[in-house]
């Protein structure tokens, strides 16, 4: 069984042991579209492609009774340099090659939920690193526009120079950021 994972659809692919297709389709990518195809499917091999819902899709064909096998597109070079590339199409290309040949789908490990959590904290934190830096920078670049400049000072600190008065641009005087 081969998954293709997007947001709101999934292209599934079934062979069989002899490698004839069984079965092909879509299916919404939801918990409980999930749960209610993978629980009426006998103990199968599935592959799918690492993606955002690859680990919750993962741990509950785990859960199932299912071995499960994620691939890297980025290594497995039939997909990413195909020239006829479809969900479909890659459905079967994994389907095949999960059946023969997994060790060429480059299989990766999924992270661990609490590797993961802090890896998506760090992310979250820099994001918003960078906007605080857009946000200073541009109300720098509003001031200096209308004439005026703000005292220097770090970004952990500008807020707090923002409740005093440090610039005037004409007759207005900036007292909040």
């Amino acid at each position: 069984m081969k998954w293709t994972l997007r947001s709101l659809d999934t292209a599934f692919c079934i062979v069989d042991p002899h490698g004839d297709r069984l079965q092909e389709g879509e299916l919404k990518t939801t918990q409980d579209g999930m749960r209610d195809f993978f629980s009426v499917q006998p103990s199968s091999r599935i592959v799918i492609e690492a993606s955002a819902p690859s680990r919750w899709i993962a741990e509950l064909a785990n859960k199932l009774g299912h071995e499960v096998i994620v691939a890297n597109p980025r290594e497995f070079r039939v997909i990413s340099q195909s020239h006829r590339k479809s969900d479909r199409n890659d459905a079967r290309i994994l389907a095949d090659f999960g059946q023969y040949r997994p060790a060429l789908l480059r299989p990766i490990k999924l992270r661990g939920v609490r590797c993961q959590l802090a890896r998506s904290t760090l992310a979250a934190r820099a994001h918003m690193v960078r906007q605080r830096t857009l946000l200073i920078n541009l109300l720098r670049a509003q001031v200096q526009n209308l004439g005026g400049s703000l005292s220097d000072c770090s970004a952990a600190t500008f807020h707090k120079k923002g409740q005093t008065p440090y610039a005037t641009v004409g007759r207005v005087t900036w007292v909040e950021v």
